[in-house]
């Protein structure tokens, strides 16, 4: 465990699991400005193995989600 206040806790190879989805394919495309950059990401994920779907980021703000071109989140905030 790592005590250092603030610090990222410790992962171990043992706790390593595989990924439930794949990405076959990825895209981007950055709008880059000083004060907001946008990214547009997109990306093929297949299931592997069953389990749900994450995003996980740190310091970015969701604007949209679609999936098969539906949209499911609009401006979402956590």
């Amino acid at each position: 465990m790592n005590d250092v206040a603030g610090a990222k806790p410790t992962v171990l190879l043992s706790d390593y699991r595989v990924p439930a989805w794949r990405i076959s394919e990825a895209a981007f495309e950055f709008d880059l400005d000083p004060a907001a950059t946008l990214v547009d990401a997109r990306f093929v994920a297949e299931p592997d193995g069953g389990g749900e779907l994450q995003l996980h980021a740190e310091e970015l703000e969701l604007l949209e989600l679609r999936v098969d071109q539906g949209l499911l989140v609009l401006a979402c905030q956590a």
